[in-house]
């Protein structure tokens, strides 16, 4: 088995979980840097290290959990805003906004509610922020009716009430999952639905209404019909889709992203998981590290730009992290800065 990072099996009663090297009194944790949004406990746990090294015990800094947060079993999407230590938690119909992210804990309420003007978000499946220019992508899900959208929210560092910029491309899948590429002055938003993949340019330009994409790739022989969050790793130009069907659990890896016509097939797949219910991902590329969120907890993979192929126990520095018992893993939020 993967090496486990920290184990920590409590009463849920507790919703809190600690693990160490030695027997001695713990210390008051310092500021959280990686956060685990569990829709099993309706809680946010959170870690002071966001990079552990291989076989490193990492202890639950804090818990975010009770009443008070609005959590619940519809949470689906978390992101980070580093700088502004911000957390923002897609909750079903509304997004949720935890100011002082780091030191969050307890029974606490968001910050912020941000909220659609004219009605509540659908289903949020998923988040991304694009810092620079604090614009907040929202990417809507609905299983029947009218063809869900993409939400840009601007001013999300402040926002609460919005009237959002509303895209809708040309399909209609009933799911949107959104990553928007803010490096370098980039401004390339990535849409996933049911089996493939819209890229639109300069995303922040685009007016609320029907959009064609500029290019898409993926077909339904590459991707399956079910949801399929994603990443991109901008150093490489790769973009990480998570393909998590029971008949092919995998993260597939398409490499020139961002490139015209974009690539037809991947050009690798990472095939590791032995845990079921892959539900979301992240991709670090400071450290070169794979974050893949599973209902039971959390895989860790280093020099994740190599990998291909079914990843052996022991073949590569893989690591498994888990925490709250009954955990429902939803989504990853990280402080990626080295």
């Amino acid at each position: 088995m993967r090496h486990l990072l920290c184990l920590a099996c409590v009463a849920l009663a507790t919703l809190l979980g600690s693990c160490s090297r030695g027997s001695s009194s713990p210390s008051e944790p310092g500021p959280s840097t990686m956060f685990w949004l569990d829709s099993g406990n309706l809680a946010i746990e959170s870690f002071s290290n966001a990079h552990p090294a291989l076989g490193e015990p990492v202890p639950i800094a804090r818990v975010v959990s009770g009443t008070s947060t609005r959590l619940a079993a519809t949470t689906a999407a978390a992101v980070l805003d580093a700088a502004g230590n911000r957390l923002f938690v897609a909750n079903g119909t509304e997004i949720l906004v935890f100011d002082n992210a780091s030191a969050a804990n307890g029974n606490v309420a968001p910050s912020r509610i941000i909220r659609k003007l004219g009605g509540d978000f659908l289903n949020v499946a998923s988040l991304s922020l694009d810092a620079p220019r604090n614009l907040l992508y929202v990417g809507d899900r609905n299983a029947s009716g009218p063809v869900p959208s993409i939400y840009v929210i601007a001013n999300a560092s402040t926002a609460t009430s919005v009237n959002a910029v509303s895209i809708t491309d040309n399909s209609a899948s009933d799911r949107r999952f959104v990553y928007i590429d803010a490096t370098n002055n980039h401004d390339v938003l990535y849409v996933a639905d049911t089996c493939q993949i819209s890229v639109f340019d300069n995303a922040s330009t685009l007016a609320s209404g029907t959009h064609a994409p500029n290019r898409q790739f993926a077909s339904c022989s590459v991707l399956d019909s079910g949801d399929h969050p994603l990443w991109l790793d901008a150093t490489h130009d790769d973009l990480y889709v998570l393909n998590p069907s029971n008949a092919d659990p995998a993260v597939k890896v398409f490499h020139g992203a961002s490139t015209a016509p974009g690539p037809a097939t991947p050009a690798r797949t990472i095939h590791a998981f032995s845990l079921p219910g892959l539900r979301n991902l992240l991709f670090d590329s400071n450290h070169d590290r794979l974050y893949v969120a599973a209902s039971l907890g959390v895989f860790i993979f280093d020099a994740a730009s190599t990998l291909n192929g079914t990843v052996s126990d022991g073949a590569v520095p893989s690591q498994l992290l888990s925490g709250i018992a009954g955990m429902d893993m939803a989504a990853i939020a990280i402080n990626t800065a080295p």
